[in-house]
């Protein structure tokens, strides 16, 4: 399969998803506790500028606007736009730190050295060009800057859920 047809293909997956992602049998807070760990982890300082990479429905961007406490920017981007349009209508109630827009991982429209720390959970390995996407999360880090992602291997319990989850939503079709 060609990465633009990929591409579409996941875009598609996680457009028709996105109203209820996050509302699957694994539980409401599933991804917010994931999310919740990874800033935990991370720890960003006050006053810095992030990027959380594949944002989804915001698990790991609304820890950081409530870490960050307004005294930091969080920007969110996500292939999908209706992850993005079904995550800003969260955001805009409740952060004035969070700006959120559709993006390509791969392509990032972000200037060289713009970040102090990047968050991509539970994504790369949906990238068609993982290798890419690396070179652009190092290019928009600024110098020192600190990346943290998060990964499950095919052969575990989290990925069979995943794949359970879909199905359930809809997505059946499997591109592996």
């Amino acid at each position: 399969m060609q990465a633009t047809d990929y591409k579409t293909w996941i875009k598609n997956v996680f457009d028709h998803s996105a109203p209820h992602y996050d509302e699957v049998e694994i539980g409401s807070d599933y991804f917010s506790k994931l999310g919740q760990a990874l800033v935990n982890f991370g720890c960003p300082a006050s006053g810095s500028t992030v990027l959380d990479v594949a944002t989804g429905k915001g698990a790991v961007l609304f820890a950081l606007a409530e870490k960050l406490a307004g005294h930091g920017r969080i920007y969110g981007i996500d292939l999908s736009t209706e992850m993005i349009k079904a995550t800003q209508a969260i955001a805009s109630k409740k952060y004035n730190n969070v700006q959120l827009q559709a993006m390509d991982a791969e392509q990032l429209t972000f200037a060289d050295h713009s970040f102090d720390a990047l968050f991509c959970a539970f994504a790369i390995f949906f990238f068609p060009n993982p290798s890419k996407a690396l070179k652009e999360f190092n290019r928009t880090l600024k110098q020192n800057g600190s990346l943290y992602f998060s990964l499950w291997d095919d052969d575990t319990d989290l990925d069979a859920i995943f794949q359970s989850n879909l199905a359930k939503l809809g997505v059946t079709q499997n591109h592996r």
